[in-house]
């Protein structure tokens, strides 16, 4: 006993040791805003009390501009701590002046039950001496602070703008975009909603554009190390060697999401919203223009609460052709098998037409986990690795928001279900929404508990989620977090909590693989080192 608790114990460590200096994506906010120096500083906040996500090290001096906007100063030497640190507001603290032009966008949009939003971003940076090229705007969910997600990357143009898109949960606040000027970072916290001060109408932020000056010049480029040219430094790029490749981001930010359909389409369905579910994440790979040059996807069938027989498909409208790989994890028996399906290439018209996912669900999954009795045999269906590397980099605003067009092909009624807010008729209604407003497809975020088989979700008698209903009657204003509260456990299909341990373990070994085998043998070849000595000291006695 006492042994597997120490291996347990070694392995933790190791896993948390590794895990930590790969984890590139925590960068931006720490060390990563800085290209060097010391990460033991205080974390930023403006005079409202607001967390602006980045730590300053020590040895910066942190201006204050408003109760939005701070500028960290870096040291020119990063180990020169004496210009002083975050609170010391002396003689020495430089004098900046920032600017913003605000033209975001508001407005209310359509109510379509989905559970994140896309925001068109254009930032536009300039000091004394005009636009400011090679800056480096980086914006950040910071929802999280112990595991920020990064949204968007990119460094300024010849006009000294950035412009693309953000993926944010309906939950969040607030996003956090941090402008590296290479001696400096303007961080400024931007609202993803705005209330009225007449009304109190709270409307969203549909668009982010800003015009952001700062006082002096400045050329990003002369102050920090970029290995592979793509004006990105080092500290920022996920792929300091790789020109082509600058930026991963990944959607969900952690774990994964889940998509889940009704495929009675163009007919009502129960509600129950377990006919197809998969488990799902995708990444992006963007260069330093923020464009994608890669995606990839994991999907698992979770659940199939339905006569009806299926595909899982994704289009992508872009402008050229692409390579695609897949492997496929298929549970048989208890035995996964896993088949390496090879490269396909694809052109534009056949990404456009759509590529399946996974197959058949008849074959895909051999429990339908859509009634409580299933919980007790447990066993997720086939899932898919798979990843596409297109023929030349493609805008955020051609290829769209992750999952992108992904589709449930009914191979019984050869119907196309796809997520709202994407197809509408020449009356401008919505085609995946149905009479009753309710749609065919939502994603959830994490691995939700989805409902037992012919129970809707919507009838307070039937549903595991009471919160439900005031959500979709308040249009998303109200109980954001619903499916995070189970009103009637019994009414929903019992899915095993993850511990967080053993989701930490599961993250560090998917990630880590090699060096937890490497660990596991390290402890073998020292347990067998101390059998030896032990078993020799009992034999000279």
């Amino acid at each position: 006993m006492l042994k597997n608790i120490k291996l347990l114990s070694f392995l933790i460590i190791i896993g948390m040791v590794f895990s930590c200096s790969n984890k590139k994506k925590d960068v931006p906010l720490f060390l990563a805003l800085l290209g060097g120096g010391n990460t033991d500083g205080a974390s930023v906040t403006t005079s409202s009390g607001t967390n602006t996500g980045v730590n300053a090290p020590d040895g910066s001096v942190v201006e204050q501009i408003d109760d939005t906007t701070v500028v960290i100063h870096f040291p020119s030497d990063p180990s020169d701590e004496s210009t002083g640190s975050e609170g010391d507001q002396s003689t020495d603290t430089p004098s900046t002046t920032v600017t913003t032009e605000n033209n975001d966008q508001v407005g209310d949009t359509e109510f379509n039950y989905q559970t994140s939003t896309t925001i068109p971003v254009n930032i536009n940076v300039s000091d004394d001496n005009g636009p400011v090229v090679g800056a480096i705007v980086t914006i950040v969910d910071v929802t999280d602070p112990e595991n920020p997600n990064v949204l968007f990357q990119q460094v300024t143009d010849n006009s000294g703008s950035a412009s693309g898109s953000v993926v944010v949960s309906t939950t969040t606040e607030t996003i956090q975009a941090n402008i590296n000027l290479g001696d400096s970072v303007v961080s400024t916290t931007v609202p993803t909603t705005v209330t009225n001060p007449e009304t109190g109408q709270v409307l969203k932020v549909i668009t982010v554009e800003r015009e952001i000056v700062v006082s002096g010049s400045h050329n990003p480029t002369d102050h920090f190390t970029d290995s592979d040219g793509d004006g990105i430094a080092d500290a920022y790029d996920d792929y300091p060697d790789d020109p082509t490749r600058a930026t991963l981001t990944r959607f969900p930010n952690n774990g994964v999401n889940t998509l889940a359909f009704e495929d009675l389409f163009p007919g009502a369905g129960d509600a129950d919203l377990n006919d197809y579910v998969a488990f799902f994440s995708i990444e992006e790979d963007l260069n330093a223009q923020g464009k994608v040059v890669s995606i990839r996807g994991f999907y698992e069938h979770a659940a199939r609460g339905a006569g009806y027989r299926h595909t899982l498909n994704m289009k992508l409208n872009v402008p050229t052709g692409a390579t695609l790989s897949k492997v496929t994890s298929k549970n048989r028996n208890n035995k996964v098998i896993q088949e390496n399906e090879g490269t396909q290439t694809l052109s534009s018209a056949d990404l456009a037409n759509g590529f399946e996912i996974l197959g058949n669900s008849a074959q895909t999954i051999s429990t339908p986990n859509v009634n409580a009795a299933h919980a007790n045999n447990l066993k997720f269906g086939d899932s898919v690795n798979f990843e596409i590397t297109f023929d030349q980099p493609v805008s955020k605003q051609s290829i769209g928001s992750a999952p992108y067009d992904v589709f449930l092909h009914v191979i019984n009624t050869n119907k196309n279900i796809h997520l709202p807010g994407k197809y509408y008729n020449a009356e401008g209604k919505d085609i995946f929404m149905d009479s009753n407003g309710f749609p065919w497809a939502i994603i959830v975020p994490g691995k939700w508990k989805w409902q037992l088989e012919g129970l809707d979700i919507r009838k307070p008698a039937q549903t595991g989620y009471a919160d439900f209903n005031t959500w979709a009657e308040s249009k998303g204003a109200l109980k954001k977090n619903w499916y995070t509260n189970v009103t009637n456990p019994s009414k929903v299909f019992p899915l095993p909590d993850e511990s967080s341990l053993a989701g930490y373990l599961a993250r560090v070994a998917q990630n880590n693989w090699l060096i937890l085998a490497l660990g596991l043998l390290s402890v073998g070849l020292l347990t067998g080192y101390f059998l030896t000595r032990k078993n020799q000291a009992a034999l000279s006695r």
